[in-house]
């Protein structure tokens, strides 16, 4: 169940990251050192999350493998002034 793994990993990190930014004060820093229990709950939650959409990905017998030239990345400024990253891929 290696995808489970992954999946809660990579549900983790985003989880930790979703945390980190919406847990701040008024000055715009992260509470999430203070307010433990909230940043924890949004770590798990996108961790056991994670975990489901990894096993269930990874669960399947087939396997293709998918060109390069199918995965798309982009990288510039949004409208109200901030950077985006986007991905994308054709299967």
């Amino acid at each position: 169940m290696p995808g489970g793994i992954l999946g809660f990993l990579g549900g983790a990190a985003v989880g930790g990251a979703v945390a980190w930014f919406a847990f701040q004060d008024d000055k715009g820093a992260p509470t999430c050192t203070s307010n433990l229990l909230p940043c924890a709950a949004f770590i798990a939650g996108f961790g056991i999350g994670g975990a489901v959409l990894g096993a269930y990905i990874g669960g399947g017998e087939r396997r293709e493998e998918v060109p390069l030239n199918r995965l798309f990345v982009s990288v510039g400024p949004q409208r109200d002034g901030r950077f985006g990253l986007g991905m994308s891929g054709r299967f």
